[in-house]
């Protein structure tokens, strides 16, 4: 969600921390995960989260291996979900005023599309924007539908192996290129990739992104990845920002 309020969040999420052709689809991708009876496949899950020189953050999950909150800087998100184990609402928050919400996502699923509403308070006056995402039939997002402005603003995502290669809307465009470890989101489900940032909805990790505004080149930036022995991201690292992961 390259926007206004996406800016903004990332911001409080570096601050804080810092699917499908039919619902039922959805519903299969994220059982088949969070099932795994497997141990030698069995998926980790990020317990800690910081952003070097900034915040360090704890991730806490249920039984069901769901993300059901995160801990940073004297802030909390709850993660809800409904009973086909897809995530539909995130809530943050104070830790000393739980019930002032000061930022929330909403989110519907209807067929092959996911509806995100955000809620962010903003100076006390909270500000809203929904974006609609139409869901492929390997559960990935193809199109963005932001309301904006009394209209429609669209976004296409073009993928190649499972993977995100090109976003792109009327003035902006975004390339992508990966290596072949699995992404530090994989095993969450979609709806929870796609508030995080909708760049994550790939199998594999970003390596390079390059830009373009109104077909003008703007810049390419490359990323530095660290894995453990199991090929779990340990560190992201690019000009902007150093992301470290533990499990």
């Amino acid at each position: 969600m390259m926007n206004l309020f996406k800016c903004f969040l990332a911001l409080i999420f570096i601050a804080l921390l810092s699917g499908c052709s039919n619902s039922g689809d959805v519903e299969m991708i994220s059982e088949n995960i969070n099932n795994n009876s497997n141990p030698v496949n069995q998926a980790k899950y990020i317990k800690y989260y910081s952003v070097e020189g900034s915040t360090y953050g704890h991730w806490a999950y249920d039984s069901q291996n769901r993300l059901i909150e995160m801990t940073a800087s004297g802030n909390k998100t709850s993660y809800t979900y409904d009973s086909q184990g897809r995530l539909i609402k995130a809530e943050t928050y104070a830790e000393t005023d739980p019930a002032n919400k000061f930022i929330v996502y909403t989110l519907v699923y209807n067929q092959n599309m996911i509806t995100i509403e955000q809620k962010i308070n903003y100076s006390g006056v909270f500000l809203s924007e929904i974006n609609d995402y139409i869901i492929n039939s390997e559960g990935k997002p193809a199109k963005q539908l932001r309301h904006v402005n009394g209209g429609i603003e669209e976004m296409d995502f073009t993928y190649q192996n499972g993977n995100l290669i090109r976003k792109e809307n009327s003035y902006l465009k975004y390339e992508y290129t990966y290596d072949n470890k699995k992404n530090v989101y994989y095993h969450y489900p979609i709806g929870f990739r796609l508030i995080m940032n909708d760049d994550f909805v790939s199998d594999n990790n970003i390596t390079h992104m390059k830009s373009y505004a109104y077909g003008q080149f703007l810049e390419d930036i490359p990323f530095e990845l660290t894995y453990d022995n199991d090929g779990y991201l340990l560190r992201i690292k690019n000009k902007y920002y150093t992301q470290n992961f533990s499990y």
